[in-house]
């Protein structure tokens, strides 16, 4: 077994192994070239920071890292981690975090951060074996939006999407999913709406309109309770779409999972959100 970065692998290599060492997985999902693409370019997907595995030059095992500053800390991004069914068992994973860290390291990279679905018993303690701590646990959601009518006099109107709003008013840290999308919002297809009363920003939703999915919404904490986010979700849903998804909710975040499921949603998924300091 050869363990090298995969700067220099095609990306229809890539795509093809993603899928096959994703297939039957916990929840659909596949990629191309163009998916890849679009995570190189707006979650930073790093192939020169991210590790295969190799047999006889044939690529059985990966970790794709994404790398950038979060939260002030240079940070890679576990955005998959894959290994051909034939290939399990054999701690790939660990033996591909032991060859990649000191690079990750090299790089000045300050921590890994990763999300897995609860179910992936044997993935958490691969991941747990490398040294990773679990350190909360992330609500999904989807479905049919059915939100209800809110009697306010605050406007909703489009706006640029505004990090620096979201980190001051979010109850709780985005995660990368989330968070890069915002960052990169001039070449991500990222919207927003806000709620101004006298053209003051009380609370914002971010979303992606063309994969019918909410990064973030928050309200300004002296105006929370009003129902200012029941009246985004509501113009969201007259305006753009009734079908939603929203993944990466902490748990802990009452307001935030009460809102979704009055919206209509479902919690179809619970992730565990790990985190391995440098």
């Amino acid at each position: 077994m050869e363990f090298k970065t995969l700067e220099n692998i095609p990306l229809k290599v890539l795509a093809r192994t993603f899928n096959e060492a994703f297939e039957n997985y916990f929840v659909p999902v596949k990629y191309n070239e163009e998916l890849i693409k679009y995570k190189i370019s707006i979650e930073k997907l790093n192939l020169e920071l991210s590790i295969g595995a190799f047999e006889n030059d044939r690529l059985v095992g990966f970790i794709w890292h994404c790398s950038d500053f979060k939260e002030d800390k240079k940070t890679a991004y576990n955005a998959a981690t894959g290994v051909m069914p034939n290939f399990r068992g054999n701690g790939l994973t660990s033996k591909m975090y032991e060859h990649i860290i000191p690079q990750l390291k090299s790089s000045e990279i300050q921590q890994i951060e990763l999300e897995v679905i609860d179910e992936n018993i044997p993935a958490i303690k691969s991941y747990k074996k490398v040294g990773f701590e679990i350190v909360r646990n992330l609500h999904c959601f989807k479905g049919k939006l059915a939100s209800k009518d809110s009697d306010t006099n605050i406007q909703i109107r489009e706006l640029m999407p505004n990090l620096g709003f979201a980190k001051k008013t979010a109850t709780s840290k985005l995660t990368w999913q989330n968070f890069a999308p915002i960052k990169n919002a001039s070449i991500s297809n990222i919207k927003a709406i806000g709620a101004f009363e006298n053209e003051n920003l009380l609370g914002q939703l971010i979303f992606n309109e063309n994969k019918s999915r909410i990064h973030h919404i928050s309200v300004h904490d002296e105006y929370r309770g009003k129902k200012i986010g029941s009246q985004m979700m509501k113009h969201f849903e007259d305006n753009y779409s009734t079908e939603i998804a929203i993944i990466n909710v902490d748990r802990k975040n009452i307001a935030l999972n009460k809102l979704f499921l009055s919206s209509g949603l479902e919690n179809f998924l619970t992730q565990k959100e790990m985190i391995l300091e440098l």
